[in-house]
């Protein structure tokens, strides 16, 4: 089956730590991949490099940094990649906090497609509660919101979205 060739990540990330958003160019199945990453050695603050977040076989965060630990859900992550490679943003960050579940979406739903419409249907995996902080440049904020607003069905955005 061909869902089984794409990486799972088995790692829950720190809470309250800043993740790193990367794009993620070399994913054959989605172009608009973004992947969220632990960070790197040297950003990780030193009171953190020895914890061991849930589910990471006993390995300490010093061990995991840099790691990818899952990716955007559709629709976010197509925003993002705008945001970045236009650099209508200066960044964005994820943090994980704490809640983690299955997917709600059936097994049968389980696989990310992209769509004619405006909107992709996301895929599967564990849902990880956390929440995106984008950067924006403020000479772009309009911009960026539009991007927001097309790639983002309305009800997800309305509901969740502070400026």
């Amino acid at each position: 089956m061909e869902h089984q060739r794409i990486p799972c990540f088995h790692i829950r990330p720190p809470i309250n730590i800043d993740l790193n958003i990367e794009i993620e160019n070399n994913n054959r199945y989605d172009e608009n991949a973004v992947l969220v990453k632990i960070p790197d050695l040297v950003d990780l603050p030193e009171h953190v490099l020895n914890q061991l977040p849930e589910g990471s076989n006993q390995r300490p965060l010093r061990q995991l940094a840099g790691r990818p630990v899952g990716r955007v859900p559709a629709n976010v992550c197509k925003a993002f990649k705008q945001l970045l490679q236009t650099q209508m943003a200066k960044k964005v960050i994820c943090r994980y906090t704490g809640m983690a579940a299955p997917s709600r979406n059936p097994p049968s739903h389980q696989r990310f497609h992209r769509t004619n419409r405006i909107f992709d249907i996301p895929g599967g995996g564990a849902e990880l509660s956390c929440d995106y902080f984008i950067l924006i440049n403020k000479s772009h904020f309009r911009e960026a919101m539009r991007v927001l607003e097309n790639c983002i069905p309305f009800q997800d955005l309305d509901a969740r979205l502070s400026a």
